[in-house]
């Protein structure tokens, strides 16, 4: 059978990876939602609300994915580590989208 470290590393990477991906798609829509709004404050919130979710959820899809990584790297073809890859890439994606249209709302409002 596996190792404990392995399978820790293999559960860790796909809980991580799908809750901040969760995260990701969440803060994607609100961003989108404040990026429209044609409102000085509801843009500017927007930007610091997706700011503050990534600070929480980048570093879990990046820690989640590398997690996932190392597991399908040792073997591995279950699944859930390369669920847990993909979804980690795919937070890591939407967070910096988010970012980015968030920015840009707020560039276009002065």
């Amino acid at each position: 059978t596996a190792p404990k470290s392995y399978l820790a590393k293999k559960i860790t990477g796909m809980v991580l990876s799908l809750n901040c991906f969760i995260l990701a798609v969440i803060t994607g829509v609100y961003s989108l939602i404040l990026a429209i709004i044609p409102d000085e404050v509801a843009v500017a919130s927007g930007l610091v609300i997706t700011v503050y979710f990534a600070l929480f959820g980048l570093p879990g899809s990046i820690i989640g994915l590398i997690f996932s990584n190392q597991v399908r790297n040792l073997g591995d073809t279950s699944r859930m580590s390369s669920s847990g890859k993909g979804l980690g890439l795919a937070g890591i994606i939407i967070f910096a989208a988010s970012f980015v249209v968030s920015l840009l709302g707020v560039i276009s409002q002065y």
